[in-house]
């Protein structure tokens, strides 16, 4: 049995508390120590999701100081890891930790090991919170939130963070290292005057919240929340599609390119594999937590107000039924309308709905509601309706009141009161209502239009009669909608030979691709670019799984940006052939190069330069 226990301190690594009890037994093997405090022999000084943990609290709850979910939640990664993966792997995840069975799957079940997103290769501190250790406890440690992916400053104190010598994932199986014998204390005194970023700040309050909460993510409703919030900032297309190069190009706009590559979580919309695209669409894999965070942010919302969002918070008017707003309607107000329909308006991209009531009023509005009182405002009327007209008229020919006192009780201008008040009044004859009387002469000879044309379709009848199509649409859609003849399709027409069309496709690709090699100055071969020339962007970006020949190709062809400064660099060569030497400023002038590059291109212009020299 254990003699003591140190505290524990407010946002400390486990890692951190078995180094300091370490330093306090005096025990001279480490092996000695880890079987102390795990009871176990095999043990691995694992920083952020370390195992056994039922045995280390069977050993310390003796001294009632902590409770076993409390050092799982808030000091291990735990929750920053395990807050966007199901609860099937998070449950294994949990399991592992506490028992140490299967504990080698961990990292795998977590997505961090695909992810590509590295993590520190050093612990990392803050000068300010060590000197307020010292002095609060006599000692500094490991802080948990300074050693997250992703926390590049301390939240508290807006500094940025300093790196230690001690590696983050030691290359021995059982090492520990105090924060206080092996930080230099000459860099206590460092006095950090560099600007926090916003944004960075913004990123590591998120990360800090990740990971002191369980949020419970379920991953289902979580891609709803992301459609629903692009929806809402424009970058949905119609319905379902997400116009990826527009969000590439406004995420990498909102971070930087310099700030996105120290999070390990660059963009690019010419990558069919790029992460961003993925995350927008079905996950069909996990993702690291910063990238979650990265996306949240950028789509102005936070951890805490996606957790809370209800399904009806994401849609863009919010859950129905909707109020109607015809101010000469009975029912004015009230929650009649039961469906809406959403649409995206192709000229600005912003998300609209037309609303639909029984009395025939129709209203649009643009955008999102920000508030509950945004539901009860007109961005502008389609259709005003019988009820409506009718009302005009009572107040206009009957109670002789004036067109614009009618057009400020009814919000309306007064030149659309004048239009509707002058419209002929429907006359009642022996209980013979004359507009209905109207419609069914519309409604007849629509009929008998479809029936002196059979075979034409909606668009061609339409051509043929557009006053009495538009009236019919107006005033009985649904009976017209109804009655009109449905479109006839050609199955056999829509049967595609794959295998076929993957021949011809590859073969367009060489040839596009042979001109673009000529094109002179050089382009970059991307899909996109191939796509266009061809015509079939969007069958290459879609269906290229379908078409293996052609996919083989475009690997073959398609260039990241490296191969492609490659061969410009030899299409210089070429051009400056008759200078006996070449000059490495010139060369990368001309060629447009940047002080840094890619590993590959270097190399490629010192094999150049030797080759003239």
């Amino acid at each position: 049995m254990l003699g003591f226990i140190p505290k524990m301190y407010p946002d400390e690594l486990l890692y951190s508390f078995v180094a300091r009890y370490h330093a306090y037994s005096k025990n001279i093997s480490i092996n000695h120590t880890v079987f102390e405090l795990f009871t176990y022999n095999i043990q691995i000084s694992t920083p952020d999701l370390p195992i056994n943990l039922k045995s280390l609290f069977e050993q310390i709850k003796v001294f009632n100081t902590i409770e076993l979910e409390e050092i799982l939640g808030k000091h291990t990664f735990f929750n920053f890891y395990t807050n966007f993966i199901g609860e099937e792997a998070k449950n294994f995840v949990k399991n592992a930790m506490y028992t140490g069975v299967k504990k080698g799957a961990i990292h795998m079940k977590t997505g961090v090991m695909a992810s590509g997103v590295k993590e520190k290769k050093y612990f990392c501190y803050c000068t300010d919170c060590l000197n307020e250790d010292i002095q609060q406890f006599g000692e500094t440690y490991w802080h948990l939130t300074h050693q997250l992916p992703g926390v590049m400053v301390c939240t508290k104190h807006k500094a940025f963070l300093e790196e230690s010598d001690v590696l983050f994932r030691s290359k021995e199986r059982l090492e520990f290292y105090t924060a206080s014998n092996t930080i230099k204390i000459s860099f206590l005194r460092k006095d950090n005057k560099q600007k926090v970023n916003d944004t960075l700040l913004v990123i590591a309050k998120e990360c800090t919240a990740l990971a002191f909460h369980n949020f419970n993510f379920d991953l289902k409703r979580l891609q709803v929340v992301y459609k629903s919030l692009l929806l809402r900032q424009g970058f949905i297309i119609g319905k379902e599609v997400v116009d990826q190069e527009k969000l590439a190009s406004s995420f990498e706009s909102y971070y930087g390119n310099e700030l996105l590559r120290k999070l390990q979580s660059t963009v690019s919309y010419d990558n069919p594999s790029c992460w961003l695209k993925s995350i927008t669409r079905k996950h069909r894999k996990s993702f690291h937590a910063i990238r979650h965070i990265l996306f949240i942010v950028f789509l102005q919302e936070n951890l805490e107000s996606i957790s809370k969002m209800e399904y009806s918070d994401n849609l863009p008017f919010g859950k129905g039924p909707y109020p109607c707003l015809n101010k000469t309607a009975k029912h004015y107000r009230e929650l009649t309308i039961t469906d809406i329909e959403v649409r995206v308006c192709y000229k600005t991209k912003v998300t609209m709905g037309i609303f639909r009531c029984h009395c025939g009023f129709h209203y649009l509005r643009k955008g999102f509601d920000k508030n509950k009182s945004d539901r009860y405002k007109i961005g502008r009327v389609l259709q005003f309706g019988d009820v409506w007209i009718d009302e005009v008229k009572k107040l206009i020919n009957e109670q002789k009141l004036r067109y614009r006192l009618v057009a400020r009780r009814l919000g309306v201008d007064t030149k659309t009161v004048i239009k509707y008040s002058k419209e002929p009044i429907i006359i009642k004859n022996d209980n013979i209502d004359l507009r209905k009387r109207e419609v069914a002469k519309k409604q007849a000879k629509w009929l008998s239009l479809i029936k002196d044309n059979d075979g034409l379709g909606v668009t061609k009848l339409r051509s043929k009669e557009p006053a009495l199509y538009n009236w019919l649409y107006r005033n009985c859609r649904e009976w017209h909608k109804a009655n009109s003849p449905k479109e006839k399709r050609d199955d056999s027409k829509r049967i595609i030979d794959w295998k076929q069309r993957d021949y011809e496709m590859e073969e367009e690709v060489l040839i596009v691709a042979e001109n673009l090699l000529r094109v002179n100055p050089p382009v970059r071969i991307t899909l996109s670019r191939i796509g266009n020339e061809v015509g079939k962007r969007s069958l290459l970006e879609k269906h290229l799984e379908s078409l293996p020949r052609t996919k083989t190709t475009l690997e073959q062809i398609v260039e990241d940006i490296p191969s492609f400064q490659i061969r410009r660099l030899h299409i210089i060569v070429n051009q400056l052939k008759d200078e006996k030497q070449i000059k490495e400023w010139k060369l990368r002038r001309i060629a447009g190069l940047k002080r840094e590059v890619d590993e590959r291109v270097e190399i490629e212009i010192k094999k150049i330069l030797n080759d003239k020299c």
